[in-house]
């Protein structure tokens, strides 16, 4: 079985990238008794997958074979159930074109707004970053450096102890922190980071952490010993960098992304609020014949309705 399905993970990866080519639509992904599961059965999922994180999602095995079994599960499902003639209930029916509906208006929607031009956007960028310089400021980043003596499985009087004779040597010899990282800190990111921490004064990082950080003015002071729920820190100021103005150049991709989203949603609801040209005429017992189909027998009326539109 898991061979069966090892080798649909590998027919995904390969084939998923066609996105919802009908040649490859019969394409059998795997089967189960007299049960076949082709892309077409899983391009319902994957077309509700954007685009830009399907290669993400298809990066993962163990997340295509839960979604191969799962589906495979749903269709042998199914077709039970079409055995049964499950489909000819009405309710069933209800629901399926509740369903369908719902698809074919997102469907339009989509078209729709795929199928807007897109008017020039830099000219108004340029306006928008002129004005409101003040948004495209980055922040004060104050940079540290820490060791993490840890506590987990450890005598806290022993940890504190250990912490206090690393602070000693980093206040002593500051320029050494590195090694002092790398010999004693606990914290698993020191590999790929060396202790180094960035926008330090931040909600980022629990609170002690952040005071400790924020009473640091000068380069290489270490700040008093900090405790938190993961042991004690011994922290370095590496670097107080400035708020800084951005450039228009910096910015000018992001600037035009929000005006283009604006603009969609604009004609988004254009679109919709075309639809109520025409008022439409409600049956004046709305209210009651809802109630009575849907609601519990005996169930008390809450709330006030609005009247309908006449």
């Amino acid at each position: 079985m898991k061979q069966i399905f090892f080798g649909a993970a590998l027919s995904l990866c390969a084939l998923g990238q066609v996105h919802g080519a009908d040649a490859d639509a019969d394409v059998t992904i795997t089967t189960q008794g007299n049960v076949k599961l082709t892309l077409a059965d899983i391009d319902g999922f994957m077309q509700g997958v954007p685009e830009e994180r399907r290669s993400g999602f298809l990066s993962d095995i163990k997340r295509i074979e839960q979604l191969v079994t799962t589906t495979l599960r749903e269709k042998q499902l199914a077709e039970q159930a079409l055995s049964l003639k499950l489909d000819q209930d009405q309710s069933v029916k209800n629901r399926i074109a509740f369903a369908t509906r719902q698809i074919l208006a997102a469907k339009r929607v989509e078209v729709y707004e795929k199928s807007l031009p897109i008017p020039p956007l830099d000219v108004e960028a340029k306006e928008q970053y002129t004005i409101n310089k003040s948004k495209y400021m980055t922040p004060v980043d104050v940079e540290v450096q820490h060791v993490l003596i840890g506590n987990e499985g450890k005598i806290d009087l022993e940890v504190k102890a250990l912490a206090e004779k690393v602070r000693a040597e980093a206040v002593a010899n500051p320029a050494a922190f590195d090694q002092l990282v790398q010999k004693y800190s606990d914290d698993p990111s020191k590999k790929e980071n060396k202790g180094i921490l960035h926008d330090a004064t931040t909600e980022k990082y629990v609170a002690p952490f952040v005071a400790a950080a924020k009473g640091l003015t000068k380069e290489n002071e270490i700040a008093p010993l900090v405790q938190t729920a993961f042991g004690y820190h011994i922290v370095r100021l590496v670097k107080i960098h400035p708020a800084r103005q951005q450039t228009f150049a910096e910015v000018k991709d992001n600037i035009e992304a929000k005006l283009k989203d604006d603009y969609v949603t604009e004609r988004r609801r254009a679109l919709l609020s075309s639809l109520d040209k025409e008022e439409p005429t409600a049956n004046p017992d709305l209210v009651e014949i809802l109630r009575k189909r849907y609601a519990p027998a005996n169930a008390p009326a809450t709330g006030t309705a609005a009247a309908p539109k006449q």
